[in-house]
C-alpha cells in the first residue's frame, strides 16, 4: 500500500468520476447532457486501524481460490505486522 504525503487531486467535468469509466479533462456534451462545470476529485488514504485492515486481509485470504492472491496478501499483512492464519489443507 502506497502512502502519499499529499493527496492526489485532479479536476474533471463529470460529476461522478468514481462511477464513470472516464474522467474528462475538457467540457463535453454526451447523450443530451452538457458537462461544463468543473469538479475536484480528491483521493487520499483513509485512516483505519491495523486490526480492521488485518481482518480484511484475512477475509480475502480465506475466501480466495486463486493461488496468485496469497503472496500479495501476505506482503500487505507483513507491512502492518499482521500474521495471516493459514487455511487448513484439504486432502
Amino acid at each position: 500500500m502506497k502512502v502519499y504525503e499529499n493527496p492526489i487531486v485532479f479536476e474533471v467535468f463529470n460529476p461522478n468520476p468514481v462511477v464513470s469509466t472516464q474522467c474528462y479533462d475538457k467540457p463535453f456534451v454526451l447523450n443530451g447532457e452538457a458537462h461544463v462545470r468543473k469538479y475536484r476529485v480528491r483521493i487520499e488514504l483513509m485512516p483505519e486501524s491495523r486490526a480492521a485492515i488485518g481482518k480484511r486481509i484475512q477475509k480475502m485470504y480465506d475466501e480466495s481460490t486463486n493461488m496468485h492472491d496469497y503472496l500479495p496478501l501476505r506482503e500487505e499483512a507483513e507491512k502492518i505486522g499482521y500474521t495471516i492464519k493459514r487455511k487448513p489443507v484439504k486432502v
